[in-house]
């Protein structure tokens, strides 16, 4: 990979930061954008997986709601195939799960987050085993 191409990913990543911040959804664009400039850039697939995350609606069972959770869940299981201690991610997930009613699958993250750091324990949801 060229210098050049881990400037540019580096500018789109700030441009898509910024965006996100700035909840400018036109200009989120550029995350996908950081993503295959370096596709070794964690921190863009995180951002990108958050802002897909962000619009998933809790509950709907529309397949475009639930395509856009797989594709949100996709790319934090990226980001934890390079970083599989990413406790974020491992919580993203789990929301994701239980927000499109996959409860079982949710738990299974939550228990991997606590088996990661189980000094968090009191902010998780509660389950029942």
């Amino acid at each position: 990979m060229s210098g050049c191409n881990r400037l540019a990913a580096r500018d789109q990543l700030n441009k898509g930061v910024e965006a996100y911040k700035g909840a400018i959804t036109k200009r989120r664009l550029t995350l996908p954008e950081a993503t295959q400039l370096d596709p070794s850039l964690p921190m863009a697939k995180s951002y990108l997986a958050t802002a897909l995350a962000q619009n998933v609606v809790p509950g709907l069972d529309t397949k475009d709601n639930l395509d856009m959770a797989q594709q949100a869940i996709g790319m934090f299981q990226e980001v934890l195939t390079k970083d599989p201690h990413d406790v974020n991610s491992m919580k993203q997930v789990a929301g994701i799960e239980f927000s499109i009613k996959r409860l079982d699958d949710a738990k299974g993250w939550q228990k991997k987050v606590l088996q990661e750091d189980p000094k968090i324990r009191g902010g998780l949801y509660s389950w029942r085993d």
